[in-house]
């Protein structure tokens, strides 16, 4: 039976004592020994490396753990900074960064929400509001509009020669054309009634007007009883209209009396507005 070398793995007869290649000592006592040592010191060379490398490895693992914790930090602080930018809060110093993170995700949200809820209720109540003020206000001028349909602006006196004035020369006074500005709350067709009045005996207060016990109508032969002209007009809703009544007066000159001369306009029996003029000679 062959045997082989230890050290070479060469076949050599089985009562040789030395490798015929190597020369190895292969049935020798102290061989084995030596091999056994030579073993054990392979075997404690390896563990020691191993350990080495073992021991090299765990200080790689705790410098990149350290690495990592430094980095994740950083990333934790730039996100921090990146959500303070984006909803404009304050910027803090992060304690505890994932708390912090989760508040700054939520907080602002809801207090956008808050305000835009805020801001639309606010408008509702607004219109709301307006259209209730608008038609309380449209309710009112129906009111009045059905005891005053329109109401007058301005009152001018005309002459002879179309031009408004309030003090008409007597020499030359024929016909009055009362001049009115006014404006509708309803539209219609409306009676208006003027009343010409002469001032027989002036009696001065001390507030400027006149004495009404005092006052004489002044009426022609196409007046009507209770006043001393009218016409009947058009007036429309929420627009300013101006007409010329009815002239009121003599052909012939000379019968207007010199004095002072007052006018009322009537509607039923809501006086809209009066006016003073003068008959005066040059």
């Amino acid at each position: 039976m062959a045997m082989k070398c230890p050290k070479c793995n060469t076949e050599n007869p089985q009562e040789a004592k030395f490798c015929r290649c190597c020369g190895y000592a292969i049935s020798s006592e102290g061989n084995i020994y030596t091999e056994r040592q030579r073993l054990q010191q392979e075997n404690d060379r390896l563990k020691n490396e191993v350990r080495f490398f073992e021991s090299s490895l765990t200080r790689e693992r705790l410098k990149l753990k350290d690495e990592i914790e430094k980095q994740e930090t950083k990333i934790k602080k730039l996100e921090h900074e990146l959500h303070v930018l984006k909803f404009n809060v304050p910027i803090r110093k992060p304690i505890k960064p994932q708390i912090i993170t989760k508040e700054i995700h939520k907080c602002p949200v809801k207090t956008h929400v808050k305000y835009i809820l805020s801001i639309i209720l606010f408008i509702i109540i607004g219109v709301l509001s307006c259209y209730y003020i608008y038609n309380k206000e449209e309710h009112f001028k129906e009111q009045v509009a059905f005891y005053k349909p329109f109401e007058v602006l301005k009152i001018s006196i005309k002459d002879d020669y179309d031009k408004g004035t309030n003090v008409i020369w007597y020499d030359e006074a024929t016909f009055i054309k009362p001049h009115l500005t006014v404006v509708g709350f309803k539209d219609g067709r409306y009676k208006v009634k003027a009343k010409v009045y002469r001032n027989d005996g002036f009696v001065p207060i001390m507030l400027r007007g006149w004495v009404y016990g005092t006052l004489i109508l002044k009426r022609n032969n196409s007046s009507p009883i209770d006043c001393s002209f009218e016409g009947i007009y058009d007036i429309k809703k929420g627009v300013i209209t101006q007409f010329d009544m009815k002239e009121f007066g003599y052909e012939e000159r000379g019968h207007w009396e010199e004095g002072d001369y007052l006018i009322e306009f009537w509607y039923k029996n809501i006086c809209l507005g009066k006016e003073e003029f003068k008959i005066s000679k040059k």
